[in-house]
């Protein structure tokens, strides 16, 4: 075959490869909205899907709600300040620390997209990310009931949890006056407290969190009720498994160490996909036991198996940069991969890699709106949250209770010193 003719070969193949992907991007875009996809018909939207989402579907009956893309929203007030301290902040990719944040993005998203080098790009993504909490937390909040429900993807669900939790923010804050807290001379960026009410056997347990703003570990103390005693944990319980679920406490909120704990990020990619932006309208659930709820969730198919797949939940054509990123040695997960909002950098889906490389585990965050500010002002708050661990088979779900009308955020009268180990052991009793 001559020059000429392998030409014409190549560019034949191309057409027909550009060809294909524009009738699978129109079959996406001609997708009606409301229909509920599965593994019978993925193909109609397969272009803003990924190969690992689509394992989900074709191998664990994933399905979800197809919408079209929501218009994306933050409180005035965060996009202002992220204006006002704009180019302030600034990443040493030597510690992977930054100095001069103040309140807002730590790097608005003009810098973020012209940002030329790769592990840099990554690391001002993830720092973006890891200080996104004004749309999904508040300068304060309380979830007085939630729960955590341990899943066997063979046998069903193996037990359940009913706790509280609450978390006030010290810096970089938002709606409440100051941004920032003084005196705060242990430099915290927030304190957070969690306890188990029910069942009978886990009641009393409960965690206290000091997490600083400089990179340094948390000050975790947790109060067992077996021992009647609190015990201060390690500096690296951070990567330690939630009390033998498929989740460690990096992955709650999807990611949740200081970015310089890790070795480094690399962006992958700017992708327009399908995420659970806003998963549904309404994620009121009724404040009931949680037998009942797992019998009748509204949200959750705890009945058949894998036994961890969400009901009736919205997913939207959204932009999100692709983010790898590697933990430190000693952390059992090899790497690790985030799909992250390009507006407001929200993480939605996660993939989780072993140290031989092996797909590991995939983690799922769903937003919903929750009006609490006032007339057409909201923040957004976790409504459900999977981690599925697909060697083991083993899940864990968090059903956050978003929405009820008991949650509380930027409650100005929420007193500081709730949070101590004073509080923590008068809750175990």
């Amino acid at each position: 075959m001559n020059m000429t003719s392998r030409f014409k070969v190549v560019l034949i193949a191309l057409g027909i490869y550009i060809a294909l992907g524009w009738y699978s991007l129109a079959a996406a875009q001609n997708i009606a909205d409301g229909t509920v996809i599965d593994k019978s018909n993925y193909q109609s939207v397969e272009s803003l899907l990924f190969p690992k989402f689509i394992d989900q579907i074709t191998k664990f009956n994933v399905s979800f709600i197809y919408k079209e893309p929501v218009e994306k929203y933050l409180i005035p007030e965060y996009e202002a300040l992220t204006k006002k301290y704009a180019g302030q902040t600034k990443l040493d990719m030597s510690t992977l620390k930054i100095s001069g944040y103040q309140s807002g993005l730590p790097f608005c998203r003009e810098e973020v997209d012209a940002e030329q080098d790769l592990n840099a790009k990554g690391t001002k993504i993830m720092y973006n990310a890891y200080y996104s909490y004004p749309r999904t937390m508040g300068d304060n909040f309380t979830w007085p009931g939630f729960w955590y429900v341990w899943i066997d993807g063979r046998r069903g669900v193996e037990r359940t949890m009913y706790a509280s939790f609450h978390r006030h923010y010290y810096k970089h804050r938002v709606l409440m006056e100051p941004e920032s807290v003084e005196p705060n001379e242990d430099n915290l960026w927030f304190k957070s407290m969690l306890f188990a009410e029910r069942p009978y056997d886990l009641a009393g347990f409960g965690t206290l969190s000091f997490r600083y703003d400089d990179g340094r570990f948390d000050n975790t103390w947790g109060y067992l009720p077996a021992m009647r005693r609190i015990r201060r944990m390690s500096s690296g319980s951070w990567m330690d498994s939630v009390m033998g679920m498929a989740w460690t406490y990096d992955d709650l909120q999807m990611f949740d160490a200081f970015p310089s704990w890790y070795k480094g990020y690399k962006f992958i990619g700017k992708k327009r996909l399908l995420m659970p932006a806003e998963s549904r309208p309404d994620g009121y659930i009724q404040d009931q036991y949680p037998k009942d709820m797992i019998a009748g969730s509204p949200i959750c198919d705890f009945k058949n198996a894998p036994y961890w797949n969400s009901v009736q939940q919205w997913f939207q054509p959204t932009d999100v940069y692709v983010v790898e990123c590697f933990p430190p040695d000693e952390h059992s997960y090899g790497r690790r991969i985030f799909y992250i909002d390009a507006y407001d950098f929200s993480p939605y889906l996660g993939e989780i890699y072993d140290d031989r490389g092996e797909f590991w585990k995939w983690q799922e965050t769903n937003l919903i709106r929750k009006k609490e500010l006032g007339k057409d002002r909201f923040i957004y708050e976790p409504d459900l949250m999977w981690q599925r661990d697909v060697q083991s088979m083993k899940g864990a779900a968090g059903l956050t209770n978003a929405g009820a009308p008991h949650h509380r955020v930027h409650d100005p009268n929420f007193k500081i010193d709730f949070f101590s180990t004073d509080t923590l052991l008068n809750a175990g009793k």
